[in-house]
C-alpha cells in the first residue's frame, strides 16, 4: 500500500506540473515492468491497484477541466525535504497543488490559510 501511495504522489506531480502527462499502458493499474523481454507483457485486466486507478482517473478528470493545469503559469508556495506546494494560475484563476512523500502530516500557509498534506498523499484546492 506505501508504494502505491508514492506512485500515486508521483502522478498528482506529473498531472499538475507544467507539460503533458504521459502513461505508459499498465502503469494506471500498478503494472511490474522487469527487464526485456519482460518488460511489459499483456495488460493484467485481472489484477488492478485500484487505489493508483481511482486516482488517475480523477487526476485526468480534474487537468482536462482545469486551464491551470494545461496552460497556466506556476510558482512554488512551499519547500520541505518532504513536501512541496505551488500554484498554477490562468487568467485570475489559481489551483494549489501540494504533495507530500513523508511518513508524517505536514502543514503550511498560503494566503492566511492553513493547508494539511497527509503522510504520502497529496492535495488540489482551486483558490
Amino acid at each position: 500500500k506505501e508504494a502505491s501511495k508514492m506512485v500515486v504522489c508521483a502522478y498528482a506531480l506529473l498531472f499538475a506540473l507544467p507539460g503533458i502527462p504521459c502513461i505508459y499502458y499498465g502503469d494506471e493499474i500498478g503494472m511490474q515492468g522487469y527487464r526485456d523481454p519482460f518488460n511489459r507483457g499483456y495488460y493484467k485486466w485481472w489484477d488492478k491497484d485500484e487505489y493508483i486507478l481511482k486516482n488517475i482517473r480523477w487526476l485526468s478528470k480534474f487537468r482536462k477541466s482545469h486551464r491551470e493545469y494545461r496552460e497556466g503559469g506556476i510558482y512554488f508556495v512551499h519547500t520541505s525535504w518532504n513536501t512541496v506546494a505551488f500554484v498554477r494560475y490562468e487568467n485570475g484563476n489559481e489551483v494549489l497543488t501540494a504533495v507530500n512523500r513523508g511518513s508524517s502530516p505536514e502543514s503550511f500557509v498560503y494566503k492566511d490559510k492553513e493547508y494539511v498534506v497527509a503522510a504520502q498523499n497529496y492535495i488540489i484546492s482551486v483558490i
